[in-house]
């Protein structure tokens, strides 16, 4: 499974990278740090899981969302956020977005929920 990481910060990317590397079944996993660079990441690389930070330099993950909305194929997204206000968890949802989670306290429940991917993705 290929799990691609945007967030602006490089500690989380750094930590996040660490905590998927150690699950089975998890190939390969990618970093982004703006809105259009994930976009790029996601036409480019087709992860089969996209961690999304809500505010990024260049958007939000709102923006990605939305712009996943058109597409045919689309990975399944897990926002991960230091925001985690009630109207933005339901807009994020709403576009798309598979998984919500505050990054001060359900940081290891998107670990959980990328865990819980893995098998759909697995390699025969």
């Amino acid at each position: 499974m290929k799990i691609l990481i945007a967030d602006d910060a490089p500690l989380i990317r750094d930590r996040l990278r660490r905590l998927f590397g150690e699950i089975d079944g998890v190939d390969d996993v990618i970093e982004s740090s703006g809105c259009s660079e994930t976009l790029e990441a996601i036409d480019n690389e087709a992860p089969h899981v996209v961690l999304l930070d809500l505010f990024m330099p260049d958007g939000t993950a709102l923006d990605v969302l939305r712009t996943l909305s058109e597409a045919t194929a689309r990975p399944y997204v897990v926002v991960l956020t230091a925001w985690p206000d009630d109207s933005v968890r339901d807009q994020c949802l709403e576009a798309g977005a598979d998984y919500f989670f505050s990054k001060n306290a359900e940081f290891m429940n998107a670990v959980d929920a990328v865990r819980s991917m893995v098998p759909r993705h697995a390699s025969p």
